[in-house]
């Protein structure tokens, strides 16, 4: 039987994970005289392994196993947590267990998928001493998918019998080399055999530095572009927000190699690429709003006092009506032929096979095209740099929203440049800068953000007023929400300052 971990002594008892099956005749036998095994339980699970289709769970090294009325939710390697659950796959995680919204971390309207199949079988026994009393209990999960198992151990100790539970220890680990620990970063899915989620939302492009500038843009708005195409289908099918969150992404990082490798690509290419990628996005901008909106639910309801509830409860009410019209609208564009043809046209400009020696007149050959791309990456990390500090140094208590959300966009934009160029410079470097933007951003985020906010409650009131159909209480309910996110701007603002 061979060790996959190690012990850990928890308040709850200890833990420990063997790769073979638990030889329960074994335990039996390798156990003093006077203490004796009883069986309490015996199941087996047919389970899926569930996930975002992104992977939160994977890359937050969680695992959750769900069969017909069981979810078992597995951390690093700990023994699973069973949760009785009344869903199936696929389910919002709004519509999930609390202590799994809690692990997760996700928005309600992130969705988990099916994955993998495993047969989960789960088994509980008690130790009895020569009296008959209760000294220790065994819980035991065997996970096995395809020809590849593992077994998760727990033994809890009953007050006052340790020393029982130690020796039931004893027995488990006689015969394992259990000095040898496992790496806790690989997780039992992956001791299991699963792959990772083959989704990959910032998809790197390699580059030595040497290539034609041209080269390297075209194949980041391709590796962009195809991206956002993989978010298609589950915008349709509206599993999950995060699709069309990724898809607009991608899109506007490809907007942003269009207009960031200035004089790489002729103007009126340059202006054409760009009208072409916003006519793709332009469909989808409301429907994200509706999402955020609805994201920040529970947010807004915890801002103001429960009184007030019930007439935010309307807002809400609409605002899901007419994301459901929304989802549709936009399910219908991607299917479109419109679609299709605009897509597909745009994916051949940057085909860069296709392309790889283009005409000079095509417009994909301009001033700078030839430039190795190291060369210009510096060029364009610089100069977007020096333009940060201009507007920062210009941001003060007063400043318009306008002016910070537009510092906001160029430390978007020097992001973007950063994890393109990630592969020319050292990695720990563009890490650490990466991470302070990242920072910078949450902050201007959070505040045009909230900017954002005030003004669709505004709109909205007045959309209802223009029908004749604005409630009283509503209008003070989405006034006194105004109010709340204007003061949270203010205190983003100084941060900003």
């Amino acid at each position: 039987m061979a060790d996959t971990g190690c012990f850990i002594h928890e308040p709850h008892g200890y833990e420990h994970h063997l790769d073979e099956p638990l030889d329960e005749q074994a335990l039996r036998a390798r156990l003093p005289g006077r203490y004796r095994l009883q069986a309490t339980q015996s199941l087996v699970h047919n389970a899926c392994v569930a996930d975002t289709f992104d992977g939160q769970l994977w890359r937050g090294n969680y695992q959750l196993l769900v069969a017909p009325g069981v979810a078992f939710i597995l951390c690093s390697d700990r023994t699973p947590e069973t949760v009785a659950i009344d869903w199936r796959l696929p389910v919002l995680v709004a519509q999930t267990s609390e202590s799994l919204q809690a692990i997760m971390q996700a928005d309600p309207l992130r969705a988990l998928l099916a994955r993998d199949e495993v047969t989960v079988t789960e088994q509980r026994f008690v130790m009895r001493d020569r009296e008959a009393k209760i000294v220790a209990r065994l819980a035991v999960f065997a996970i096995k998918r395809a020809d590849r198992q593992q077994t998760c151990v727990r033994i809890e100790p009953v007050r006052g019998y340790v020393k029982a539970a130690n020796k039931l220890r004893s027995a488990l680990m006689t015969g394992t080399p259990s000095s040898r620990d496992v790496d806790p970063s690989v997780s039992l899915l992956v001791r299991l055999g699963c792959e990772p989620p083959s989704y990959q939302p910032k998809a790197t492009v390699p580059m030595l530095g040497e290539e034609p500038a041209r080269d390297v843009a075209l194949r980041l708005c391709e590796t962009q572009l195809a991206l956002a195409r993989a978010n298609e289908q589950g915008i349709c099918d509206d599993l999950d927000s995060e699709f069309l969150h990724d898809y607009r992404v991608a899109l506007r990082r490809t907007r942003s190699v269009i207009s960031l490798f200035r004089g790489v690509f002729s103007p009126a290419v340059t202006l054409q690429l760009s009208r072409d990628l916003a006519a793709l996005m332009s469909p989808t901008g409301r429907l994200r709003d509706l999402d955020v909106y609805l994201i920040e639910r529970q947010r807004y309801f915890a801002l103001l006092p429960a009184h007030l509830h019930p007439a935010l409860t309307v807002l809400f009410d609409d605002f899901a009506r007419e994301r459901r019209q929304s989802q549709r609208r936009v399910a219908r564009w991607l299917r479109s032929a419109a679609y299709n043809t605009r897509v597909v046209s745009l994916a051949a400009q940057f085909d860069s096979e296709t392309l790889s020696a283009p005409a000079p007149s095509s417009g994909f050959d301009n001033d700078r095209s030839a430039l190795p791309v190291a060369s210009l990456a510096r060029r364009m990390i610089r100069r977007r740099y020096r333009k940060i500090c201009r507007l920062a140094g210009k941001i003060g208590a007063h400043t318009p929203d306008a002016q910070v959300h537009a510092l906001r966009i160029q430390c978007k934009k020097l992001r973007y440049l950063l994890e393109f160029f990630t592969p020319l410079f050292p990695r720990r470097l563009i890490k650490t800068q990466i991470q302070a933007l990242k920072k910078l951003q949450t902050i201007l985020g959070n505040f045009n953000d909230l900017s954002v906010q005030q003004e669709a409650m505004r709109t909205y009131l007045e959309q209802q007023a223009a029908k004749g159909a604005l409630n009283p209480s509503v209008a003070d309910a989405v006034g006194a929400l105004r109010l709340v996110l204007n003061g949270l701007q203010q205190q983003e603002r100084q941060k900003v300052v």
